[in-house]
């Protein structure tokens, strides 16, 4: 019996360091990707956030219009780190424009900040 209560209890314990999709956080950029134009991201310590870019359609319908780059943040585990974006085409590599964000993730929630 006393065999199996350590890993149950290790079980319990992996179990409650997990977050739920409540923590969720959301950056958005504006851009236009039809003009080759995306927001190029970096994490600079990984294993903190896990970052999923969505790109949504123009609200006024317009072919070529400006677009939102939504990025959803997820927590993985506790600590800080920077996520830098760099509106840029790729094959360029001179953005035009960068946007930094500090992501503090504690066991009572996520903040994200835009810092200069």
């Amino acid at each position: 019996m006393r065999k199996y209560l350590i890993p149950f209890l290790l079980l319990v314990l992996v179990g409650c360091a997990t977050y739920s999709n409540k923590l969720e956080k959301h950056i958005e950029l504006e851009g236009n990707p039809t003009t080759g134009y995306l927001w190029v991201n970096t994490i600079e310590i990984e294993g903190i956030v896990n970052l999923k870019e969505e790109i949504l359609s123009p609200k006024n319908g317009l072919v070529g219009g400006p677009s939102i780059f939504r990025y959803t943040l997820t927590p993985l585990s506790v600590g800080n780190t920077y996520i830098n974006f760099e509106y840029m085409r790729p094959w360029e590599g001179n953005p035009i424009s960068r946007k930094r964000f500090l992501v503090t993730v504690s066991k009572d929630g996520m903040d994200v900040v835009e810092v200069n």
